[in-house]
């Protein structure tokens, strides 16, 4: 994965993505630090932190992330109760939910909910989670192009 992870890193433009809003909604305080400080190394992200579904929904409007980072249990509120909330009023966000669910049947439904990707988290949870958002990029730039054509 790292081979394939470093390919990607050098496709997009990383200057682009500086400042880009960014949402990690995860409950645990070290996991949600390990991810804002690793992606705001990589890429220069303008993150914020939320542990709970409800506070993210609350600063959507305001804050409008490009990519939201979501774990799939937290409390009260599921990551799939929050992504089809997110689905629903703002279909131009990622999503990329990052769980410790092992349940495939969650898999595909976080899919068909309209994720742009469901990962475990893992060992190696932080360097897929850096390739599949160099696949946002490039996805961004796709959706981009089209709107140019």
């Amino acid at each position: 994965m790292k081979i394939q992870t470093q390919m990607q890193r050098s496709e997009p433009k990383i200057e682009k993505v500086k400042g880009l809003p960014v949402f990690v909604v995860e409950d645990n305080p070290t996991y949600s630090f390990m991810l804002t400080y690793n992606l705001e190394q990589e890429f220069n992200f303008n993150i914020s932190n939320f542990a709970s579904g409800e506070d993210c929904l609350l600063n959507l409007e305001q804050l409008r992330p490009a990519i939201i980072i979501l774990d799939y249990k937290l409390k009260n509120m599921d990551g799939g109760t929050v992504l089809q909330f997110v689905k629903h009023r703002y279909p131009e966000i990622y999503v990329i939910v990052l769980t410790e669910q092992k349940n495939f049947q969650t898999a595909i439904d976080i899919m068909k909910k309209g994720a742009f990707d469901y990962l475990q988290k893992s060992k190696t949870a932080l360097d897929e989670l850096i390739g599949v958002i160099y696949k946002v990029f490039n996805d961004m730039e796709l959706c981009k192009q089209k709107k140019l054509n």
